[in-house]
């Protein structure tokens, strides 16, 4: 975050944002001009709620975010594809997965013609991709791996079949 101090503020105003600052995680580097102070703050804090704090402030002429508020799973952060493990199921890589609590298999059918749609054409009408869906629902007593092997076994059957259902 860059915060820009209103001209003239005093060392005691100063001091007082950085220390509100502090208080959310953040390290400081300030820049001392001639009329204004500019204040650097750096870490892994709570960059919204630290804004809003130090935005109201009646020292602090504006406060801007530099980092982007989603940066930890942007592709510049990490750019290697997630993968998260659920018991023995990894869900994630190559693959991405929906998760709809409380849809039925009509309704599961339904999303996933739209996304197959969705992703299918472009709006020239050319194609740009396949899609390979497999779904089910959770059954009483179910487990991540179960609920996820029968998903994928829809999704195999489906592409040796050649078809987008």
């Amino acid at each position: 975050m860059i915060i820009s101090m209103k001209l003239h503020s005093t060392k005691e105003e100063i001091e007082q944002v950085c220390e509100r600052i502090r208080d959310f995680g953040y390290k400081i580097h300030a820049i001392e001009g001639e009329e204004r102070v500019v204040i650097g703050a750096v870490g892994t804090g709570d960059t919204t709620a630290c804004l809003e704090s130090v935005e109201a402030m009646p020292q602090v002429e504006k406060a801007v975010r530099i980092s982007a508020p989603y940066k930890f799973v942007s592709k510049e952060y990490r750019t290697e594809r997630t993968r998260i493990r659920v018991d023995d199921c990894e869900i994630g890589g190559d693959e991405f997965i929906v998760i709809c609590p409380g849809f039925d298999a009509a309704a599961a059918a339904t999303l996933a013609g739209r996304l197959i749609a969705a992703t299918s054409t472009r709006t020239d009408g050319t194609a740009v991709t396949r899609l390979s869906v497999g779904s089910t629902a959770a059954v009483s007593g179910d487990d991540p791996e179960s609920i996820l092997g029968r998903a994928d076994q829809a999704m195999f059957a489906n592409k040796r079949r050649g078809t987008s259902r």
